[in-house]
């Protein structure tokens, strides 16, 4: 009777062990900068409790402007990862930043687990402001701003939709890294490249119902464009690509987030 007791003790306490562990997986994701000679690099790291029992390891770091447009991206993602720390790097040419405008390295990092409920995903983010100039100094983070910031590019976002005859209203709106709550990170991925975001190109933004996506974003020379990404053998497809040019960017023709900023206050 006592070995069947102490049987059942431990599978009691494996179990209990289990839990603990697929509970406390965390991570802490770093953003920082710095200038070059040709131009300006943003980095994303991001750094677990563990090395071992994650499924994926994924940093991702972006350069934009204060108006939420996109110079540059880059990425890392690590399956079954057997390090706890992944450094993702986005390198913006000086040809494509304005010498004294305000910048910001945008952070993103997430990892994946098992647990008894099946594969988890916990996501982090961090941002990190900076004047591109040699003698650049460092903004503190102001999370009002940043909440601001997010309206803003969703308004935009809804503006440019609305030019090819969709009400936003419709849809669920999702922005950027966002849209890796609803698809895989190589799926998510693939969107982006289909997307081919040049440097100076609006934060992509997407618009999602009932098996489709619809991307959006504007580049610097105002041309907007809508993209289609249809489910397709539990990939997506991108189905059909629409371009529309405007008399102007948006921030130029309409409002920028500068201008936001002081409508709100």
């Amino acid at each position: 009777m006592k070995k069947k007791s102490r049987v059942i003790t431990m599978l009691v306490l494996a179990v209990m062990a289990m839990s603990i562990t697929a509970s406390a997986y965390y991570a802490y994701v770093t953003a920082s900068h710095n200038i070059t000679s040709r131009g300006a690099n943003g980095f994303s790291t991001i750094e677990a409790n563990t090395d071992s029992g994650l499924t994926e390891l994924y940093s991702q770091a972006a350069i934009l402007d204060d108006d939420g447009n996109e110079y540059a991206f880059g990425q890392r993602t690590l399956t079954d990862p057997t390090v706890s720390v992944l450094k993702a790097t986005a390198i913006a040419s000086g040809d494509d930043l304005s010498y004294g405008s305000d910048y910001y390295v945008q952070a993103y990092g997430h990892i994946k687990y098992m647990t008894k409920y099946g594969e988890q995903m916990t996501r982090y983010t961090d941002e990190d402001y900076f004047t591109y100039r040699r003698d650049n100094a460092l903004e503190e983070v102001n999370s009002e701003r940043d909440e601001l910031r997010n309206d803003y590019i969703e308004e935009r976002a809804n503006y440019i939709f609305e030019q090819f005859g969709y009400i936003p209203q419709d849809y669920t709106f999702v922005c950027s890294f966002d849209l890796l709550n609803y698809v895989d990170t190589d799926q998510y991925l693939e969107i982006r490249e289909a997307m081919n975001i040049q440097p100076g190109t609006t934060t992509p933004c997407f618009f999602i119902d009932d098996g489709t996506i619809l991307g959006v974003c504007q580049d610097k020379e105002a041309l907007s464009s809508l993209y289609t990404f249809t489910k397709d053998n539990g990939g997506w497809l991108l189905e059909d690509t629409q371009q529309n040019q405007e008399d102007g960017c948006y921030q130029d023709i309409c409002q920028s987030f500068t201008e936001f900023q002081m409508e709100k206050q």
